[in-house]
């Protein structure tokens, strides 16, 4: 079995090998309800 490593780097920084990409607005920016406009996306990492 292959374990996943999560590397600490500082407090706001950190290295991992898999994530996925949901909800991505990263080539053109998108409005939630006629709000400003804003680049996106929410990282889904796995738990272990």
């Amino acid at each position: 079995m292959k374990t996943e490593v999560l590397d600490m780097l500082s407090p706001n920084q950190m290295t991992t090998n898999k994530v996925r990409l949901s909800y991505v607005h990263l080539s053109e920016p998108h409005s939630n309800n006629g709000g400003d406009p804003k680049y996106s996306t929410t990282i889904l990492m796995p738990k272990s």
